[in-house]
């Protein structure tokens, strides 16, 4: 009985989909009947027209559907997580991090450099703010940690800072993911 519900459970979206395609295909074919009847003598061509025209009409409504419904559930969605008491604080500021450091108009880093930091002898990897300029002998830099809500700013002398050619995405995904993603395109 179980295997039979799950059978049934499996085919009926398929079945619907089936019946509306079939649906669809007659809705069109009265009209186009009626237009190319004069020109279009044969049945299969208009029944084929109709089911061109219910396959562009089916593509058309999942496009605009996409394109208004799910910008209004995320809408909705991002409302509801700013109401929950405690999750809200953690998801504003991830919310926020990631416009800045992932924002599709202009990035908000320009580089990516190395430089000495403390007394290791090792280097570390850093991010240059497009604002650079504002700063006249040491730069900004934003090192992220694994966390949006750890992040440590320093102000590094320019001759000490040294260019390389990382990708800014690589970089924020290798500073993210603590070390496990790959740093190069490589």
């Amino acid at each position: 009985m179980k295997y039979f519900l799950d059978g049934i459970a499996i085919l009926i979206p398929f079945i619907l989909s089936v019946l509306i395609v079939v649906w669809l295909v007659d809705f069109f074919t009265y009209p186009l009947h009626l237009w190319l009847s004069h020109v279009v003598h044969h049945r299969i061509i208009i029944k084929t027209l109709a089911f061109v025209f219910t396959v562009l009409f089916i593509t058309i409504l999942g496009f605009l559907i996409q394109r208004w419904a799910l910008h209004h559930y995320l809408e909705r969605l991002h409302q509801i997580f700013l109401r929950v008491p405690i999750f809200k604080t953690i998801y504003k500021s991830c919310y926020q991090a990631i416009h800045v450091l992932f924002k599709k108009k202009g990035r908000a880093f320009s580089a990516v450099v190395t430089f000495e930091y403390g007394n290791t002898n090792g280097q570390v990897v850093g991010l240059i703010p497009r604002e650079e300029n504002l700063f006249e002998n040491h730069v900004p830099i934003m090192h992220t940690g694994p966390s949006p809500l750890h992040n440590l700013i320093l102000f590094v002398a320019k001759d000490k800072l040294n260019a390389t050619d990382i990708p800014i995405e690589n970089a924020i995904r290798w500073s993210v993911s603590a070390g496990s993603a790959p740093l190069n395109n490589s």
